[in-house]
C-alpha cells in the first residue's frame, strides 16, 4: 500500500497566458473557490503540452465564462480534456468590449464506461461466503 499526499500544491497558469492549442487532460478531482470566491477546477493531469503542469500532479484551472458554462454538467471523477482555442473581445451585449477566453472542454466517455464496469465487477466479486 502506498501513501498519497493530500492537500499538496497545485500548478496554475492564468488563461491570459495560454496560447491557442494549449491543452491539459486528466481526472477532474475537485471544485473549489479562489480567493475571490470564483470557481476553481482541480485536475489530476495525465497529459498536457503546458510546461507549468506535470503528469500525475494537480493542476488548477480557474474560472472564466466558457469554463464555468462547460463544466456545469461535468461530474467529479470524470476524465476531461481542456483545450484553449482563443482570446477574443465581445462585440455586443452587456459585456461588449470585454475580453473572453474560448475553450473546448470534452469528457472521455470511454473512461466513464470502463470505470462503471470495474465498479460492477467489484460489487459482484463475492456472491457468497464460499467464494471467499
Amino acid at each position: 500500500m502506498g501513501f498519497v499526499e493530500k492537500g499538496g500544491s497545485r500548478s496554475y497558469k492564468p488563461w491570459g497566458e495560454w496560447e491557442e492549442g494549449d491543452y491539459v487532460s486528466g481526472i477532474y478531482k475537485e471544485l473549489g473557490e479562489d480567493q475571490f470566491g470564483n470557481a476553481s477546477y482541480s485536475v489530476l493531469v495525465d497529459d498536457t503540452n503546458i510546461s507549468e503542469f506535470k503528469v500525475d500532479e494537480m493542476a488548477c484551472l480557474n474560472s472564466c465564462g466558457s469554463m464555468n458554462y462547460k463544466m456545469d454538467t461535468v461530474q467529479i471523477g470524470e476524465r476531461i480534456f481542456v483545450e484553449y482555442l482563443k482570446e477574443g473581445v465581445t462585440s455586443k451585449g452587456k459585456f461588449k468590449g470585454k475580453k473572453f477566453h474560448a475553450l473546448k472542454v470534452m469528457v472521455d466517455e470511454s473512461y466513464k464506461k470502463v470505470a462503471s464496469i470495474e465498479e460492477e465487477d467489484d460489487d459482484n466479486s463475492y456472491d457468497s461466503l464460499s467464494d471467499l
